[in-house]
């Protein structure tokens, strides 16, 4: 990282009506990065990446690139390129004109700015293609295509509005691929918006949570996975299964919670929480393991017995449904393919995890988790009303 952030937002609000779409954003991204901006549709992300262009006013607060206040420079003075989902190329020219382009506005000489577009194209491999009008091409070579055209001049930072998101499922994967390694070789700082959790892990060095305006978290893939600040974080990126119980005990942020008949352990998301607070226990599937017959207590070890209902292939998984002691709760499993075997319906067994693995947020979340669909009831097997375990759990087992 050099002496300034490459972008940077501070106190950085936009509304339009009574719509907040960006609400006090302190944000900063290192240069040289891959920095990704997720959320939901309608989460303010977009309007973010256009404050940073100057496609976009903020009502308040302050754009800095290299240290340096833009925010009231017009978006032809920033040292910075965008890149849009609907490519915005120029039908009636091929494609090395299009790359050409923003050299020609900047009074490149002809033949320099030639070689320099050349040369932006064989970096996304479509020198082979300059003589192709824009709609002689595909999908995914038009985007290659605007991509070009926003390296060609060499800008302090590139912009990508969603841009994989009109290409089909295949093509957006090979693009993911050439994206980071366009990065990676030409070393400038990409800030990308997307509301795909899987394309964001891909692709990014850092990434930026926000919903209804508002950063939820910023950090590495691995942190927002493993260290969720809210029931937010951790659901939107990825399904996590989640028990609702009441503080039993603290010390510092180990926390112990009583559910139902059953005590778990786990680690305060964020602040401190008190005895006898309402809180969510949650825990990501592939972190649960069935119990072995020879079940014996183990330190730092939750453990909760369940009752096996349904088991349905799917190919690479097996999935199960079944209820543990406690409050109605769907949660879902993905469990170590190296465990014991999978237990057949109506059969007991017991599932256990590590409290390091198990993060406990307040109850007040789950007004905000993202919502986990849990598979259909199977044809003629009914939910059993004489027993008196209510938890249900649909558990994902993979198989090699």
């Amino acid at each position: 990282m050099g002496e300034a952030d490459a972008i940077e937002l501070r106190g950085v609000s936009r509304s339009f009506g009574d719509v907040i779409a960006v609400d006090d954003v302190d944000l900063r991204i290192d240069s040289g990065t891959f920095f990704t901006v997720l959320g939901p549709s309608g989460c303010g992300k977009s309007t973010m990446l256009r404050i940073v262009a100057g496609l976009e006013h903020p009502d308040g607060g302050r754009v800095l690139l290299d240290g340096s206040d833009i925010t009231a420079e017009p978006p032809e003075r920033r040292d910075v390129s965008m890149v849009f989902q609907d490519y915005a190329l120029f039908p009636n020219l091929d494609v090395l004109h299009n790359v050409m382009f923003p050299l020609k506005m900047r009074k490149v000489p002809r033949v320099l700015a030639k070689e320099r577009a050349l040369a932006a194209l064989e970096l996304v491999e479509l020198h082979q293609l300059q003589s192709r009008r824009v709609n002689e091409i595909s999908g995914g070579q038009r985007q290659r295509t605007a991509l070009a055209r926003s390296l060609v001049w060499n800008p302090g930072a590139l912009l990508l509005d969603e841009p994989l998101a009109a290409l089909d499922f295949q093509l957006r994967q090979e693009m993911q691929l050439m994206l980071k390694g366009l990065q990676e070789r030409v070393g400038i700082t990409f800030m990308f918006v997307t509301h795909d959790q899987t394309e964001a892990f891909r692709l990014s060095d850092r990434i930026a949570v926000m919903r209804d305006g508002k950063l939820q978290q910023v950090g590495t893939p691995e942190e927002l996975y493993h260290k969720p600040r809210n029931l937010f974080v951790a659901t939107f990126i990825g399904n996590i299964n989640t028990i609702e119980g009441r503080v039993e005990s603290v010390h510092a942020d180990r926390v112990t919670v009583r559910c139902g008949n059953e005590r778990l352990g786990g680690h305060s998301a964020r602040g401190t929480l008190k005895v006898g607070q309402q809180v969510m226990v949650a825990v990501r599937p592939e972190l649960v393991e069935w119990a072995s017959e020879e079940y014996s207590v183990r330190a730092g070890r939750n453990r909760l017995a369940c009752r096996v209902q349904h088991v349905g292939f799917q190919g690479a998984m097996v999935e199960t449904t079944a209820r543990v002691w406690g409050d109605e709760t769907w949660l879902h499993l993905c469990m170590n393919p190296g465990a014991p075997a999978q237990p057949k319906p109506s059969e007991t067994a017991r599932l256990e995890w590590n409290v390091s693995d198990t993060r406990v947020f307040p109850a007040a979340d789950r007004n905000s988790q993202v919502p986990y669909r849990a598979p259909p009831s199977p044809p003629g097997r009914e939910a059993d009303d004489t027993a008196t375990a209510s938890y249900r759990l649909s558990i994902a087992v993979t198989r090699n």
